[in-house]
C-alpha cells in the first residue's frame, strides 16, 4: 500500500480554484511535497479530495 501524507492540505468547500491557488502560492507552513488537497467543512471534517493535477488544469 501506498504510505499516507501526515501533513496535509485542506481548504474550505467555498472556495473556487483561483483562491485555492493564491492560498498555495501564499501559505508558508504546506508540506514540501503533497499531491492531493483535502476539502473540509466547518468542523474540519473531510468532506474529500482534489488531486492537485486537477486544480493545476483548471
Amino acid at each position: 500500500g501506498r504510505l499516507m501524507q501526515r501533513e496535509l492540505v485542506a481548504v474550505p468547500p467555498y472556495w473556487d480554484v483561483g483562491q485555492t491557488i493564491d492560498y498555495l502560492r501564499e501559505a508558508d507552513d504546506l508540506p514540501d511535497e503533497f499531491y492531493e488537497i483535502f476539502v473540509v467543512d466547518a468542523g474540519y471534517k473531510p468532506a474529500g479530495t482534489v488531486p492537485l493535477s486537477r486544480v493545476m488544469r483548471m
